[in-house]
């Protein structure tokens, strides 16, 4: 969970924005990779490329 913590603070110091310290996320046991990515913001990373290089 620290790693997702992590991954979602660097998202967002890119932008400009922080996170609250107090936030919170439902992780399942055993968590899949498409799981930890989503939590991570990688999914929406993804799908703004897609979108980025269908409109160039």
């Amino acid at each position: 969970m620290a790693a997702i913590r992590e991954a979602r603070q660097q998202l967002l110091s890119g932008s400009g924005e922080t996170e609250p310290d107090n936030s919170t996320f439902k992780l399942e046991v055993p968590a899949t990779m498409p799981v930890v990515k989503q939590q991570c913001g990688l999914n929406s990373i993804q799908k703004f490329l897609q979108w980025t290089m269908a409109n160039n």
